[in-house]
């Protein structure tokens, strides 16, 4: 084929094109222009493939409102699925919808994983009205403390107590530990390792408090299964009555007063007494228990004893119980406890 034969059935192509759109049928209008632009006052009907400019340089302007909707197909793939754009019809008015300046993925109602926490603005989402569910927040599990690392949209947390990591210490506010039932103990392990000692608290009729008294060093509890222990103690200090024995007829000791006292005893005629002197006992009554120290040097043929002759005043009486005629016995000066006990 020469050349002047492919010239001539390029135009007649061309030709055959311009002609084409000429014949289009329009609806209305006079106007009609082939060339550069092609204009139509009516309806223009392209069919088959259309391709608009031939530039990124090229612009699409429409003045008009647009019918329908748009099918485009993938970025790669020709096929029989085409992504549809169309728009609900607006119920209340013009609607504008704008594109951000900025580069990205539209995302709409069906989309469940394109939208990520840096597309929402910090402070913008409401919890409880923004939100289907109550956010629980984490909170720090801290010594004994477990289950409060698990906060999340909606969580149930629920906090336990678990093994200490450090000291308890209270350094606010008067608060007490209690055990509110009648099975609770206390139980700590003693230094084997192995066995645990419990404190438990048999059956009151009232409240109780049991204080552990300001003594310096390390002491030892007593219970009634370590009495012996007692022997070992250097003092023991009652600050309430004191009962010795679990019998009917043990009497409680409310009181212990002593006093001692430098006494000069006359002579003591034998088989009489004397009532030598008195002590001054605060605190002592009549009807009180008084035993007396007597002197080392005491001769044994007298017979000491004391009583409370009035209050805060005890007598002490001694009795020469020598049958020998004629023989008194003179004591002399001495030292004497005065032990009063209170019931």
């Amino acid at each position: 084929m020469n050349k002047s034969f492919r010239s001539s059935a390029r135009w007649a192509a061309n030709a055959l094109a311009v002609l084409a759109v000429a014949l289009v049928p329009f609806a209305s209008s006079a106007t009609t222009t082939i060339g550069t632009n092609i204009s139509t006052g009516g309806t223009l009907t392209v069919n088959g493939n259309t391709t608009i400019g031939d530039a990124l340089t090229d612009t699409l302007t429409v003045t008009s409102s647009l019918l329908g909707g748009i099918y485009f197909e993938g970025l790669t793939t020709d096929d029989t699925y085409q992504t549809l754009l169309q728009v609900a019809d607006p119920a209340a008015g013009d609607i504008t919808i704008t594109l951000p300046n900025v580069t990205g993925t539209v995302v709409t109602t069906g989309d469940t994983a394109s939208v990520t926490g840096t597309m929402i603005t910090d402070d913008t989402v409401v919890l409880t009205t923004d939100t289907a569910g109550n956010y629980v927040a984490s909170v720090a599990n801290g010594s004994g403390i477990t289950g409060g690392s698990a906060g999340s949209e909606g969580a149930a947390l629920t906090l336990a107590l678990g093994a200490l990591t450090a000291d308890w210490t209270a350094t606010t506010g008067i608060f007490d530990i209690i055990l509110a039932n009648n099975d609770s103990q206390l139980q700590i392990m003693g230094d084997d390792g192995t066995f645990y000692g419990t404190f438990n608290v048999d059956v009151l009729s009232s409240d109780t408090t049991y204080t552990f008294p300001e003594v310096g060093g390390t002491g030892t509890i007593i219970t009634n299964a370590n009495t012996s222990d007692i022997l070992d103690l250097a003092s023991v200090t009652v600050t309430t009555d004191l009962t010795i024995g679990e019998s009917a007829a043990a009497v409680a000791i409310t009181g212990h007063l002593s006093v001692t006292s430098v006494i000069d005893v006359a002579d003591i005629t034998k088989g009489t007494c004397s009532d030598l002197t008195t002590v001054g006992v605060t605190g002592a009554a009549v009807g009180d228990t008084v035993v007396l120290g007597a002197p080392a040097t005491l001769e044994a043929e007298l017979l000491p004893f004391g009583f409370v002759s009035a209050a805060d005043t005890v007598t002490i009486r001694i009795c020469n119980t020598n049958d020998d005629a004629g023989l008194n016995i003179d004591p002399g000066l001495a030292t004497w406890r005065v032990d009063v006990w209170k019931h």
